[in-house]
């Protein structure tokens, strides 16, 4: 197994992190996170059968870039967005060879904020750290963009989404009309997000003309879903 060593941040070259090579896919990760998992989990949980050479992907909450880099081989282009800075540095590892990858090291929001904190996970997972889940100790702040400046300015066609809470506060309002491909993971902790959820895909499902391309499926974990939904354009 082929290891790497990434410096984090320049001004804190001391601060190093040793990341493992997988065979299969050929992308690093942190063996004692759940990476691998979320590497492995990429090829399950998104349908991406009808990705075509013309599609612009949105990747709302790249992680290590797992599915930008699966996806990047199909489409015209995609824009990632990851605030965790040791999340984003892994990402573009990942993707140095996808020239139509292009990534931002910043959270994309509802509103139009320029920094939040995040706050950390307490896990092993890496990939569930939010810009609402207050009550952890950790936290640093982020570069923020906003959703809708971003999509009035690439215009995407395909929107992948797992932002951790974020997502209510931007898919509670109509999906732009050059949107024909909606994959995105809810949250359902909360009975208030349950109630949002039923709205937001009552109106994909009903007002906005989309069909599920896949069943929507729960993971492991019942308070997630996954939804994989599409629309003729």
């Amino acid at each position: 197994m082929e290891n790497r060593i990434i410096e984090l941040f320049k001004k804190e070259k001391k601060k190093k992190i040793q990341l493992s090579k997988d065979k299969k896919t050929g992308l690093y990760y942190r063996p004692w996170t759940t990476d691998l998992e979320i590497i492995r989990g990429v090829y399950i949980e998104y349908n991406i059968t009808d990705f075509k050479n013309t599609d612009i992907v949105f990747d709302l909450g790249a992680n290590i870039g797992a599915f930008c880099n699966k996806v990047s081989k199909l489409v015209k282009k995609v824009y990632a967005f990851e605030p965790d800075p040791i999340n984003f540095k892994i990402a573009k590892l990942n993707n140095h060879l996808n020239k139509n990858v292009i990534l931002f090291n910043s959270a994309i929001i509802g509103n139009y904020d320029k920094k939040r904190y995040l706050y950390k996970s307490y896990t092993c997972s890496e990939a569930s750290h939010s810009l609402h889940r207050t009550s952890r100790n950790e936290k640093i702040l982020v570069s923020c963009v906003n959703y809708k400046k971003m999509i009035n300015k690439y215009k995407p066609t395909i929107i992948k989404s797992d932002i951790e809470g974020e997502e209510y506060y931007l898919f509670n309002e109509i999906l732009f009309n050059t949107i024909r491909i909606f994959i995105a993971e809810f949250h359902l902790s909360k009975k208030i997000f349950k109630e949002s959820f039923d709205k937001i895909l009552n109106s994909l499902l009903n007002i906005q003309g989309f069909k599920s391309n896949k069943e929507i499926k729960l993971t492991r974990n019942p308070r997630h879903i996954v939804i994989n939904l599409w629309r003729n354009k």
